[in-house]
């Protein structure tokens, strides 16, 4: 008798555990997935684009290609585009969005995945206007590499 009840206690305790991690579950199941948690949707690559284009474009720390030193360093700060919109038209085809499951795999991956930390791997190449010491503007090509998530925000 005392058996039986402690096994039917543990089934119990088991179902009561699972009940309260289902929601922690089902949100590292949506992230690993790849949704976009706060619009409880995945956001398709143009989505994924045009959110990294409006976060470079806000950037300060660019590394121009022709230059060895980032923009910040060297006391040059680029000047940013009006909008998202401007810098894609000025920057056709500057983006580009891969799954990181294409370049990375292990547990360290796959942790990254569930927490939704880590969604892809982002680059932008573009015309970057700025001005140099006299003050002139110019334009040189900047470049950008590095993680976004499933919503588009740049995480490294």
């Amino acid at each position: 008798m005392k058996t039986s009840a402690f096994k039917l206690a543990l089934l119990l305790s088991m179902i009561g555990i699972l009940y309260l991690l289902s929601p922690a579950l089902y949100a590292g199941y949506q992230n690993y997935k790849g949704v976009c948690r706060p619009e409880n949707r995945i956001l398709d690559s143009d989505d994924l684009i045009r959110r990294l284009a409006e976060q470079v474009n806000q950037m300060d720390d660019l590394r121009f290609d022709n230059s060895d030193e980032n923009v910040k360093n060297e006391g040059i700060l680029p000047i940013p585009y009006a909008d998202a919109d401007e810098f894609l038209a000025a920057n056709p085809n500057c983006c580009e969005i891969s799954e990181r499951s294409q370049i990375e795999s292990g547990f360290g991956y796959f942790i990254d995945k569930l927490f939704g930390n880590y969604g892809h791997l982002a680059r932008a190449k573009f015309m970057a206007r700025y001005k140099d010491e006299m003050g002139v503007v110019r334009q040189t090509t900047a470049d950008y590499t590095g993680i976004i998530d499933n919503c588009g925000k740049i995480t490294r």
